[in-house]
């Protein structure tokens, strides 16, 4: 089994999404950057909130 060392936590969701978002190949199109800022957006608050309880 692997374990994760949380002593160095690495990038937040938001944070790898901001920079993938960046990145100039996605920048550049602003239909590419909308569609991709859609759903990572949607991703990345999903990933961030806690978990709802039923």
């Amino acid at each position: 089994m692997t374990t994760l060392d949380t002593r160095r936590p690495g990038p937040t969701v938001r944070q790898a999404v901001d920079t993938f978002l960046d990145a100039p190949k996605i920048a550049s199109n602003a239909h590419t950057l909308r569609a991709y800022a859609n759903v990572l957006d949607r991703a990345a608050e999903a990933l961030s909130s806690p978990p709802r309880r039923a």
